[in-house]
């Protein structure tokens, strides 16, 4: 094999090199003769200049990408929202309400809601909600309030509209500006969210259910009674239930009696069901007191009473003031109880005590036949000691009666002419063992004085009242006693007492009380410089102090009841002391305690009292073993 290779290389020698050798597979060819063109000088070629372009930075490429992709955006979103084509939006649920925009308070009332999905999608799980104002009833029989409606109405397809009416009844004040609103809750597909769409509708209440007139005088002297005449009517085509009137009195005012009786605090009235035209009248009395052109506002509120607290109107039909005007009186009327005016004088059992009415015509025209009479009421008058200067005191009915008879200036009372009557009385003293009601402890003072108004138009009646009071304060009493062998402790050191020998006492204060309750009652008293406190008490519950730099014992008491030490074992407490006297003090008889002093409040009358015991000294008499000259000190 090798062989026959190397005779093909020698054969293609030969024919490469030999001339007969010629196969026509390798061609000669006669190339044609080019010739050239020489210059003689040479010109260096010319070359053309390329433009060089510098290509564009990746952030400006960046930037043109982002304005021209956001411009594109803005484009396709405002083709799909101005063609409707979005997703779902509020503003495609259209809610429609007609209804009254008047409407009478305790008359049914229909409205009409109509509901237009404009979406191009579905609402899903959707409910109506109708939220009501304060008042809201579902019909004039129930009582209890309308808070809110919630309707299913399911799915409401896109494109379509609904219609869905309700009633119900409003109870508020006449003319006031109410308002619901309706709820639109739904879903849409592939999203969690709850939508909503609000829609609120504004009326105004007219006609009330009930009506209701306030008839009284729109002046009134001060000190006189005052009556309202109170007219409620039923407007309602069907019966009102649990009906209340609540009333607000101003200060100055006090009620006296009312037809019918008030249901709670003389100021509440549960007139329960009124029928479909009838009437409720309630007449209130009272006394109004202030200075002169006062004005005093009497507030009513009529309406349905609320379950949870009567004395509260939870839906009001009506609310109305009535202003009243207080005019110097005609007759002016003044009383003075031992020279003070204050119109509760308080002052102790057993007193006697003066009394100046005064009296005055304080209009522009002559007043004839002047009358006065002076009731007096309370059980701790001494009617026997009643004796009035003028007039005729008459005890079957406690009533002094004055007029031109006894008092002749009453006969005629010229434009600003005044005068006086005086009469006096005394209050009985403390029964021991009594039981006393804080009634029985005051005196009242009534006064009513009467004449005729002469003018030129004629005679007309004219009259005044006043009333004053006078309590009695509680008798509180304070004893101090000072003791060696009856003694809670015991007792050491020789008696008498020796100069430089201690001895120790007992000291005890003992508080009794009569008529009234006593509150923040406190006893205190100072040692001397060379007696001792112990801090030895008896009971050990009592809170007694002792301030050794001051050398004060207090004693806080607190409250006493009425009849303590009388019908009740009295209030007491004991402590001990020592004393050391000096060789200079040997014949002197040396105090122990100086004098003891109480203070309290009657918490009926309200006024400080206060009671005094004289001090102690080491001459005891109240101890039983006690011995004349026992209290000297000796050598």
């Amino acid at each position: 094999m090798f062989g026959d290779e190397k005779n093909k290389i020698e054969e293609l020698k030969k024919t490469l090199y030999s001339r007969q050798n010629f196969k026509a597979d390798n061609p000669i060819h006669n190339l044609p003769r080019k010739t050239y063109e020489v210059k003689d000088v040479w010109t260096p070629p010319v070359e053309s200049i390329k433009e060089y372009k510098r290509p564009w930075p990746i952030g400006k490429i960046l930037v043109w990408f982002s304005i021209i992709f956001f411009l594109v955006a803005v484009g396709i979103a405002g083709f799909v929202y101005y063609n409707g084509y979005n997703t779902i939006s509020a503003d495609n649920v259209v809610i429609n309400i007609t209804g009254l925009t008047t409407i009478d308070a305790g008359r049914n009332a229909t409205f009409a809601i109509a509901i237009d999905n404009k979406n191009q999608v579905d609402l899903q799980d959707a409910y109506l909600s109708i939220v009501y104002p304060d008042g809201a009833r579902r019909d004039t029989s129930q009582t209890e309030p309308l808070v809110k409606d919630r309707i299913s109405l399911g799915t409401v397809a896109s494109g379509t509209h609904l219609d869905r009416t309700f009633s119900a009844v409003f109870f508020g004040l006449e003319g006031s500006q109410e308002k619901f609103e309706v709820v639109l809750e739904y879903h849409v597909l592939g999203s969690d969210n709850l939508f909503a769409k609000n829609k609120d509708y504004f009326f105004v209440l007219g006609a009330g259910p009930v009506s209701m007139t306030v008839t009284h005088v729109e002046q009134v002297n001060s000190g006189q009674d005052i009556s309202f005449t109170v007219e409620i009517t039923s407007n309602s085509t069907t019966v009102l239930g649990n009906v209340a009137l609540n009333v607000s009195y101003p200060i100055g005012f006090g009620f006296k009696s009312a037809t019918p009786t008030a249901s709670i605090n003389n100021s509440v009235w549960q007139l329960g069901d009124i029928a479909p035209g009838d009437s409720k009248i309630i007449t209130i009395v009272g006394k109004l007191e202030g200075q002169e052109n006062e004005q005093r506002a009497f507030k009513f509120n009529v309406g349905i009473s609320n379950p949870a607290d009567t004395q509260q109107i939870a839906t009001v039909f009506y609310s109305g003031t009535e202003m009243v005007e207080i005019q110097k009186p005609f007759i002016g009327l003044d009383m003075a109880f031992d020279g003070s005016t204050v119109s509760t004088f308080p002052t102790y059992a057993g007193n006697v005590i003066n009394v100046v009415l005064s009296y005055s015509n304080n209009t522009v025209v002559p007043l004839v036949d002047g009358v006065i009479k002076i009731k007096l009421d309370g059980a701790i008058l001494d009617k026997s000691s009643v004796v009035s200067a003028q007039g005729s005191y008459q005890s079957t009915d406690n009533t002094i009666t004055l007029d031109k008879r006894v008092v002749p200036e009453l006969d005629v009372l010229n434009p600003g002419d005044q005068g006086i009557v005086q009469f006096n009385f005394k209050t009985l003293p403390f029964s021991k063992g009594a039981l006393y009601a804080k009634s029985s402890q005051k005196i009242s003072f009534i006064t009513n004085v009467s004449a005729t108004q002469v003018s030129s138009g004629g005679t007309m009646p004219v009259s005044s009242a006043i009333t004053r009071n006078v309590v009695v304060n509680s008798n509180v009493s304070l004893e101090a006693k000072a003791f060696y062998n009856e003694s809670t402790f015991k007792n050491t050191g020789p008696i008498p007492p020796k100069a430089e020998k201690t001895t120790t006492y007992t000291v005890s204060w003992v508080i009794s009380n009569t008529f009234n309750n006593l509150s923040d009652v406190n006893v205190s008293a100072v040692l001397p410089s060379n007696v001792k406190f112990l801090n030895n008490i008896s009971p050990q519950n009592e809170v007694l102090t002792y301030n050794e730099v001051s050398g004060e014992v207090d004693w806080s008491v607190g409250n006493i009841k009425t009849n303590t030490g009388y019908i009740s074992a009295p209030r007491q407490v004991s402590f001990q002391v020592s004393v050391l006297p000096s060789l200079t003090q040997i014949g002197s008889v040396l105090t122990l305690i100086g004098d003891s002093t109480l203070k309290a409040t009657d918490t009926f009358t309200g006024v400080n009292l206060a009671a005094v015991a004289d001090s102690l000294s080491t001459d005891i008499v109240n101890d039983s073993g006690y011995k004349y000259g026992q209290g000297v000190v000796v050598k």
